[in-house]
């Protein structure tokens, strides 16, 4: 066997040995293995140490046998090695707690993430709906003040056209009284021409005579001389009369020519401000005509698209609104379907609870399938069992509602003060109890049109003993969806109703009512209601025809 040293001669054994050694597991946000360095494992510092002192001391003895030598190094050399592998056996366990623990943080992180993931999806659909209730709400008063300004726009509209309308009208008549008016002065003016000239004629006319009476005595006068004086003295006169009244006659007709021509001119200038006037107002008139024509015009063409862009608009939003109703229709089946089996799932538990808590059950004919029956008891004189709610009752059913089998209701006649009036059932049992409360439902089956009103709910205190004449002469109710003035008015009409729909009432512990519609709670309506056996009580009114008894289910409401 030769001899090998501990540093040098044992390193293909440990290059073998470090081969076998499995590889160190990657830390998370380490780098790639493709990246990481490959390097020799370090040793502890406790194997170490062992291997310099053995050095040293295998240095510092003296040279003996080789025999004896190789047995001591031999001797060494297995002690070194099993230091070294128990030191590497508590080096794995050690790694191996470290992946353990590394392996649980990334369990545990992983459950954290996944909790924190689901619980932020809760809080997303939280505030999902939140902000789609608070859309619909905005919506809703949206379109309620559009409609509001439009309505005051149109008011104020209107109210400034009418008193553009007056204003106008008073100015076409001012214009027509300053027309009158003006034609008025005009002619006026003119009567006082007129007669100013008539009043000069007369005054000509006077002057005329005056001296035509004081030539006629001139001229006897000179007739007189012309007797007198001769022959000589009538030619003179003769003669100079002839030139007077030549001369008379030159200025009578200078003056009729001048008087003329004034006239002429004065009516003219008249007649051609009259003409003015009138080129002026017919102008204005024709400019105001077309002028009003062209607004009319455009009235109409504002009023035309207006009516048009409103046509569109609601065309759209009936569009929107049938869409919207589609979808409403298509969730209410799909949550009443759902609802349904989640239905029959519960009460089928519920049921194999029942049977394993109370034993085998005892058949009985007058049991109606889906719907919970009495607990039976074997001891004949323990107190008798407590009645449960299995359906209708059919000796308090209402003349005008026939029942079938218990569990479902109809209306078959008419009350004569009105449609639906009268047609009342009561439960055969009390309420059934809920964590939740007390609850009981019924599903539209059959529904009628153009009526007012329709499915009235509530719960009665206690039973009438017998059928009651008036529907609420012999009980204490509390009713959810009728508009009679004895009872509390709520923000919900039964009117809306369809074929499919489930409507129910449960009563809280703290002896408040609500009214459930499709899951969904609707309505808060009546509090204060004791605690004490509760019994359902259904009017089949208005567009309601007749309704089966749901199964005995609650869903929680969130």
């Amino acid at each position: 066997m030769a001899t090998k040293d501990l540093d040098g001669a044992s390193s293909s054994e440990a290059k073998g040995w470090l081969a076998k050694v499995p590889p160190l597991p990657e830390w998370p946000g380490s780098r790639p293995s493709s990246e990481v360095l490959v390097v020799k494992p370090r040793l502890p510092d406790e194997v170490e140490a062992l291997f310099a002192e053995a050095a040293a001391l295998v240095a510092a003895r003296p040279r003996r046998n080789t025999r004896l030598q190789v047995l001591e190094e031999e001797m060494q050399r297995h002690g070194a090695a099993r230091k070294i592998a128990l030191a590497w056996k508590e080096r794995a366990l050690q790694r191996q707690q470290r992946a353990a623990g590394v392996v649980q943080k990334h369990f545990r992180g992983l459950h954290g993430r996944r909790h924190f993931q689901a619980e932020k999806r809760k809080q997303c659909a939280c505030r999902l709906q939140r902000w789609w209730r608070k859309k619909r709400f905005y919506l809703a008063w949206f379109r309620t003040h559009m409609l509001r300004k439009c309505a005051v726009k149109l008011q104020s509209w209107h109210r400034g056209n009418k008193a553009r309308e007056e204003v106008k009208q008073q100015q076409r008549s001012a214009r027509k009284i300053q027309a009158h008016w003006r034609w008025h002065r005009l002619w006026q003016a003119y009567l006082r021409y007129r007669e100013r000239e008539r009043q000069r004629q007369r005054a000509a006319r006077q002057i005329q005579a005056s001296a035509r009476s004081f030539l006629s005595v001139q001229e006897l006068q000179r007739r007189k001389q012309i007797q007198r004086h001769g022959a000589a003295s009538m030619v003179q006169k003769h003669f100079r009369g002839w030139c007077s009244w030549r001369r008379f006659q030159k200025g009578k007709q200078a003056a009729c020519r001048l008087q003329r021509w004034w006239r002429k001119k004065r009516l003219y200038l008249a007649w051609r401000r009259l003409r003015k006037s009138a080129v002026k107002l017919q102008s204005w008139l024709r400019g105001k005509q077309v002028r009003d024509e062209v607004k009319q015009q455009q009235r109409s063409a504002r009023k035309i698209q207006a009516h048009w862009r409103w046509h569109r608009l609601w065309q759209a939003y009936l569009r929107y609104r049938e869409r919207e109703q589609q979808r409403q229709r298509a969730a209410r089946q799909i949550q009443a379907s759902a609802r349904s089996f989640l239905s029959v799932q519960e009460l089928q538990r519920r049921k194999q609870a029942a049977a394993k808590a109370r034993g085998p059950p005892v058949t009985s004919d007058s049991a109606v399938p889906g719907v919970q029956t009495a607990p039976t008891v074997s001891n004949h004189n323990a107190e008798p069992p407590r009645s449960v709610l299995n359906g209708f009752c059919a000796h308090l059913c209402s003349p005008l509602v026939s029942l079938e089998g218990k569990v479902r209701a109809r209306r078959t006649g008419v009350h004569p003060k009105g449609m639906g009036l009268g047609c009342v059932v009561f439960g055969d049992g009390p309420l059934p109890h809920f964590p939740e409360g007390r609850y009981f439902e019924v599903r539209i089956e059959e529904v009628a049109q153009d009526f007012p009103d329709g499915l009235n709910l509530g719960v009665a205190l206690k039973l009438p003993m017998a059928r009651p004449k008036e529907p609420y002469a012999t009980c204490e109710e509390a009713l959810v969806g009728c508009d009679r003035e004895d009872l509390e008015a709520i923000d919900w009409s039964p009117v809306d109703l369809e074929v499919g729909d489930v409507v129910g009432i449960l009563v809280t512990k703290q002896g408040v009512m609500q009214l459930i519609v499709n899951g969904i709670l609707e309505v808060f309506s009546i509090d204060g209601l004791p605690d004490q056996d509760l019994f359902p009580l259904v009017e089949l009114m208005g567009n309601t025809v007749a309704v089966p008894w749901a199964h005995h289910f609650f869903v929680v409401i969130d």
